[in-house]
């Protein structure tokens, strides 16, 4: 992966920059959004009035930005997700030289890096793949992988790539990506986190001493095997198991285990029925031996 702009760079990333969290990528593009902003390439000169986090459990980031309200181009009237591309909408083949920051992998200038002229955080811009193809706003396989490609040119942990829909916001109807740092951490970051807790840290132990971790003897038969002997003598016997039920004759010498006890005379002289007891055998169309663990 490469890329060329005005400004020479190369992904070769010294000690230096992997300090600062900064690929070359991450300079160039900060250099040349920052250079537009200074030549008044924006609607306006951002400036977020107020933010916060909301309460509650998604916490999401909020911001006050008046002018993007005010200022940013009107949005296309989008009335359906498979909309089609309309050449005569303002488009991203339009965008001026100085709005465009850098070239991806092509001399073409058909996968490019241009600024968000409405940006919600600096260094806001967009990734515009296959844009002189003239693709709808629908999410194509080129431009994912571009996408992620990006998370492999910079070193930033502050690096967002996001996608908007039509109905969901999107206000142009040409393929295109958002291109953002922000010193937040989203929701998709940490909602799957695993947290390590002492407990967890005692099985791990275990495992690794090739131990049957106690919290498991617990549930199961006790065992002075170590855990990879132990685990296959329990699949062992879950297969025994499986083998006994599978023509029900366990299930059945357990109902004529359980039965028997009708046998048992405890309300006159505490000894076994005989005559009962032998009856039920009688009945029997196995040999309880059959079914005995080897």
């Amino acid at each position: 992966m490469s890329y060329n702009s005005s400004t020479e760079a190369n992904c070769v990333c010294s000690e230096d920059i992997k300090k600062n969290e900064e690929s070359n990528f991450d300079l160039v593009l900060k250099e040349k959004w920052m250079e537009a902003q200074k030549n008044g390439v924006f609607r306006y000169i951002l400036n977020v009035q107020d933010w916060k986090i909301l309460e509650g459990k998604y916490h999401f980031l909020v911001q006050l930005n008046i002018d993007r309200g005010y200022k940013r181009r009107s949005p296309e009237n989008i009335i359906s997700m498979n909309q089609p591309f309309n050449e005569k909408d303002f488009n991203f083949t339009k965008l001026v030289s100085e709005e465009q920051i850098m070239n991806l992998n092509n001399t073409d200038k058909d996968d490019i890096i241009a600024i968000n002229a409405s940006p919600i955080k600096y260094y806001h811009s967009l990734l515009l793949p296959q844009r002189c193809k003239q693709l709808p706003q629908l999410v194509t396989k080129h431009s994912l992988v571009k996408g992620v490609e990006l998370f492999s040119l910079s070193l930033s942990s502050y690096i967002r790539v996001a996608f908007n829909s039509l109905c969901a916001f999107a206000s142009v109807n040409h393929l295109h990506w958002h291109l953002y740092y922000l010193k937040w951490r989203m929701l998709l970051e940490y909602i799957g986190e695993l947290i390590i807790n002492a407990e967890m840290e005692d099985l791990q132990n275990y495992i690794m001493m090739d131990a049957v971790p106690p919290s498991w003897t617990k549930r199961v038969y006790p065992s002075k095997l170590g855990l990879n002997s132990w685990f296959t003598d329990m699949l062992y016997r879950i297969n025994k198991l499986s083998d006994w039920t599978a023509d029900f004759k366990f299930m059945k010498l357990i109902i004529e285990s359980v039965a028997n006890f009708d046998a048992w005379n405890s309300t006159q002289t505490g000894k076994i029925n005989i005559a009962k007891l032998n009856e039920r055998q009688n009945k029997a169309s196995f040999n309880a031996h059959d079914c005995c663990y080897p």
